[in-house]
């Protein structure tokens, strides 16, 4: 006879920005008893339409309910199956190869115009990822949450990608901008994007490029994020590493400068503090939205920290 395992009681929980509650949590337990062969996957999934956790446009938030699932496990309120895949589940293909061939020809002059496409075919997808991991500091990672990509092109020659996500969870100096246009603390997770990469890479060396490629994405955020997640943005912000950039490219493609960082950053699961604080630049979707984020940050108004 299998012993069911006791686990503590929950008030409520609030994790990825949803409240879980004690029936919740027993739903939940329930659903893994009751199909032992589902991966993690599958299960986020199927729990997503049983607490009704979706996105604006109707599509299930599998993705941060993973995420949620695993502190709950943390936590000791639930007991998820074995990872079928090691390392939280299959890496995004890179085949290098595409970018060296994107950016084989160097670029020096001031394209006549740019071509943006918004990277949605498996060979778009596949050339953004080739791109960022050969040639952004950073390297490629998938965020959790919402995500756009775009690819510049001039004719066949890659200029830049760049991508959107949802913005992090807790930033002041936001919550303070976030404030003065009136968005509550609440809306911040769904009016704010983030631009989390932006890479020119080294076959392409012209100047001013770099903010053309800026007021072109963030002219087609809005309505790009609209048709893929049923929501419309307010506002976009990026951070800047200021021992490696000055963000000249996003000053003069309009962004403001509206504070710093507080020096920490995510490692896994924890927060951990390497006093690099980054300057957090922000840019308004509508004109009225940029118009009050301009003067809020003008005549006298500081910036946080």
């Amino acid at each position: 006879m299998t012993v069911r395992r006791r686990y503590p009681r929950c008030e409520g929980l609030v994790i990825r920005g949803r409240l879980f509650d004690q029936s919740e949590l027993v739903r939940i337990r329930n659903l893994i008893r009751q199909h032992p062969s589902w991966g993690r996957t599958q299960l986020s999934t199927r729990i997503c339409e049983l607490l009704h956790w979706r996105q604006p446009n109707g599509r299930v938030k599998d993705r941060a309910c993973r995420v949620a699932m695993l502190r709950l496990e943390e936590l000791g309120l639930i007991e998820l199956p074995p990872p079928k895949l090691a390392r939280g589940g299959r890496p995004p293909k890179v085949e290098r190869e595409l970018a060296f061939e994107a950016c084989r020809m160097p670029v020096t002059e001031m394209p006549s115009e740019v071509r943006v496409s918004l990277a949605c075919s498996r060979h778009e997808i596949a050339l953004w990822n080739s791109a960022i991991a050969a040639y952004h500091y950073l390297g490629l990672a998938t965020p959790v949450g919402r995500l756009l990509r775009y690819l510049f092109f001039d004719g066949d020659a890659l200029l830049g990608a760049l991508s959107f996500t949802d913005c992090s969870w807790a930033t002041s100096a936001r919550k303070k901008a976030a404030t003065r246009l009136g968005i509550s603390h609440e809306e911040i997770r769904t009016l704010v994007a983030a631009n989390n990469r932006f890479l020119i890479p080294p076959s392409v060396r012209v100047p001013n490029l770099a903010s053309r490629l800026l007021s072109k994405a963030t002219k087609n955020l809005r309505n790009d994020w609209r048709q893929r997640f049923g929501v419309d943005l307010a506002l976009a912000e990026t951070f800047v590493d200021p021992s490696r950039f000055l963000g000249t490219s996003y000053l003069a493609a309009n962004w403001v400068f509206v504070g710093h960082s507080k020096g920490y950053s995510k490692r896994g699961r924890q927060h951990v503090r390497h006093n690099n604080r980054k300057v957090l630049l922000m840019r308004g979707l509508t004109r009225a939205t940029q118009r009050r984020l301009f003067l809020s940050y003008t005549n006298g108004n500081q910036p946080d920290g």
